[in-house]
């Protein structure tokens, strides 16, 4: 195998991805004539566990018609489990007021405010050794080499405008 063909085919698992998208509140109130008020509150979230391991493969050098390298063994792969989760909290409010002056002039206000909140972690866990090619499990895998890694980071930002 090429190269280029080993970089693309030299991991396999499987990648589990979900997501949520929905505005959980709408609200349009007409307090006065031509005072509008309307609210949003929005929720996304997204969630993806993801398995790759390495599949073994012999590099070849096709100028030459030499082995560059030859397949990796089991007890030098390593398997890689991750986990991450998102979310993010959007609420919206805009105030609007138009009117008329002598029917040849319009105007109108807007008030806006915009709250954004956000989190995200992830974990990730990784062995080395596994006992054969197929069994890529991170419990199967040896225990030469053990990672284990995760972050959490959570902010948030308001906006306000008028015009």
């Amino acid at each position: 195998m090429n190269s280029l063909l080993r970089e693309l085919y030299d991991f396999d698992g499987k990648d589990q991805v979900s997501r949520v998208n929905t505005t959980l509140l709408f609200a349009r109130l007409n307090i006065l004539k031509g005072l509008v008020f309307e609210t949003k509150f929005n929720y996304q979230t997204h969630f993806r566990e993801k398995n790759t391991y390495p599949v073994s493969s012999t590099a070849l050098n096709f100028a030459s018609g030499e082995i560059a390298s030859y397949p990796t063994t089991p007890s030098q792969m390593s398997t890689v489990y991750k986990r991450d989760r998102d979310y993010q909290l959007t609420f919206d409010n805009v105030l609007r007021y138009g009117f008329d002056i002598h029917k040849d002039h319009s105007f109108n206000v807007l008030v806006g405010h915009n709250e954004y909140y956000f989190n995200y972690y992830e974990q990730e866990a990784s062995k080395k050794g596994l006992v054969a090619e197929g069994i890529y499990v991170p419990d199967s895998a040896g225990e030469d080499e053990n990672k284990l890694k995760g972050k959490n980071t959570t902010g948030q930002c308001a906006l306000s405008s008028d015009v």
